[in-house]
Formats: C-alpha cells, sequence, structure tokens
C-alpha cells in the first residue's frame, strides 16, 4: 500500500479502474489487468467510453491517450496542451472527448476519438487551470469548472464552434 497515491473504482458494466501512483490498473472480470503508463508521469485523470471498450486518461505529461481496453494497447496520443491535462471526459457518442489543461495551460481542448484530431481551436475563458469538464445528454453542450471559482457552459454555434455563455459564479475561496 505505500506506493499508493489514491484510487478510483469505477464499476460500468462490471469493469474496474483503479489507480496507482503514475499508473492505471484495468481489471477486467476473469481477465488480467492491464497496467498503463503516461511516460512515468503523474496521471490526473480517467474516463470510460460510452461502450466502456476506451479508457481516456490525461497526464501531466501534457498529453490525452486513448487506450482499448481488450488489449491495453495505447490507440492514439493526443498532444496539444502546454500543461497537464487534469479533466477528461467522452461525449455521450464516444466520438469526441474533451480535455481541461491545468498548471499555465488553462484552456478545453476537444478531439475526435476516431482520428486523434483536435476539433477546432481551443476554448479559452477561464483564468486558472481546469479542473473539471463534463458534457450534456445530447453532446451539444460543454461544461467546463476552474480553480478561478467559475463554470462555464459552452454550447455549439452554427458554424459547430463551440461559444461560452455567461460563466458561472458563486463558488469561492474560504
Amino acid at each position: 500500500m505505500g506506493d499508493v497515491d489514491w484510487h478510483v473504482c469505477v464499476d460500468v458494466r462490471a469493469l474496474r479502474l483503479v489507480r496507482l501512483k503514475k499508473k492505471i490498473l484495468i481489471f477486467l472480470p476473469c481477465l488480467s489487468c492491464f497496467v498503463l503508463t503516461h511516460r512515468n508521469r503523474r496521471v490526473w485523470s480517467v474516463a470510460w467510453s460510452p461502450d466502456g471498450t476506451k479508457v481516456a486518461s490525461g497526464s501531466e505529461d501534457n498529453t490525452v491517450k486513448i487506450w482499448e481496453t481488450s488489449t491495453g494497447t495505447c490507440q492514439s496520443t493526443l498532444t496539444g496542451h502546454t500543461g497537464s491535462v487534469l479533466s477528461v471526459c467522452f461525449d455521450h457518442t464516444g466520438k469526441k472527448l474533451a480535455s481541461g489543461g491545468g498548471y499555465g495551460d488553462h484552456s478545453v481542448r476537444l478531439w475526435s476519438t476516431e482520428s486523434g484530431a483536435p476539433i477546432g481551436s481551443p476554448l479559452n475563458g477561464h483564468s486558472h487551470s481546469v479542473t473539471s469538464v463534463a458534457w450534456n445528454n445530447d453532446g451539444t453542450k460543454l461544461a467546463s469548472g476552474s480553480w478561478d471559482s467559475t463554470v462555464r457552459i459552452w454550447s455549439v454555434g452554427s458554424a459547430g464552434t463551440f461559444e461560452c455563455q455567461s460563466p458561472l459564479t458563486g463558488h469561492s475561496d474560504l
């Protein structure tokens, strides 16, 4: 137990995920455990795809990785953040992924999970690290939370770009 940083257990379709210091372990029923690493850098965030076939991870190596859960292999490495990736989240289709940057990178980025390519430009507006991202049920809005004490709601605009609605405020440092 000495090398355990912290752990998260997610029970999705009888799958279990445990985060150990700098590693992600995936337990599949009646199968071996896969150890997924980001070049021995800390992993800050993990998320399951809606169909349970992929796991995305965000790391202090400034990358997002998409992993195949059946084999434990890295499908793609997404680069573009200039700081640690603190949050990742698949949309309801599993075809898009959002990621939130930290430690100097205050952007939200969108990715195609099929090609690994960025979707549009980074979403900027937070003045501090983005610690949480979450899609709505139909993938037309994205919420992002930040250490700047705001929540931003991003809506799909007419050209397919995301536009920020007014920030939600009310959280404060106590």
